[in-house]
Parts: structure tokens; sequence; C-alpha cells
């Protein structure tokens, strides 16, 4: 079986950087990755601003894109700066952040990969799928 690997210290790490860069009042929305993944946790980002996003999977060629996506692996989150914060970010976090994508206003839904659309959606779309997902019949 494949068992996750906890790497203690690299976590502790990465959550010190988190709660600096909060407290220095740096992030703009934070949200963990263990439910339903990267695609799950952009979506209910969106919709908590009522805010679109523009996303580019480039940076993870190694990676196929269901577990690009999907994957619940522990201590990730999706954060989202003002672009002015950007090199504090960076500063604050060194090689454990990656600059995926950016806030669009126009509340559409994007993710690309090598210029490939793999998802163009409004934001309504997603919340109208999201709500029916939680139908009980």
């Amino acid at each position: 079986a494949n068992v996750p690997k906890v790497r203690r210290e690299r976590v502790k790490l990465l959550y010190r950087s988190l709660m600096s860069a909060h407290d220095a009042g740096l992030l703009e929305s934070c949200h963990d990755l263990s439910d339903g993944g990267l695609a799950v946790a952009l979506a209910e980002s969106a919709f908590g601003g009522n805010l679109g996003i523009e996303i580019t999977l480039d940076g993870f060629e190694d990676l196929l894109l269901n577990a690009i996506l999907f994957s619940e692996s522990h201590s990730r989150f999706i954060i989202s700066i003002k672009p002015e914060n950007r090199e504090r970010i960076e500063k604050l976090f060194t090689k454990s952040a990656i600059f995926i994508g950016r806030v669009r206003t126009d509340r559409k839904f994007i993710i690309t990969r090598a210029e490939e659309i793999i998802i163009d959606l409004d934001i309504e779309q997603l919340i109208k799928a999201w709500e029916r997902d939680l139908e009980i019949s």
C-alpha cells in the first residue's frame, strides 16, 4: 500500500509561513485542499468571493491531470493575494508556493494546461452543479 509520508519539519515550516502571512495581512483568502483537492478548493473560493479565477497548471508536468485537480494530500493550501504582495509571499514561502493564476472579476472559472482549456465555465454554472450534488433524492 502507498501510505502518505509525514514530513513534520517541512509541514511545520509551511504552517509557520502561513501564520506569518496571515499576521502580516498578506492573505486575501486561504483554503485547504483536503476535501476534493485543488479543483474543489478553487470552486469554493470562487463561490465565497463571488469572483472568477484563471488558473494555468503548467508547473505540474510530472503529474496526471486528475492528480493535480483532485488529490487530497495533506498540508496544501490555495491562497489568494494582492499582486503587490507577491514578493513578500515568495520570501515567506521560499519554494513552498507556486503561483498558478489570478482572480477575475467577470465570474468566469477557467483552468488551462499546456494552452489547452480544461474548464471554462461561469461561476453560476458551477454553483448550480454544486447545489444539484447536494440535493438529497
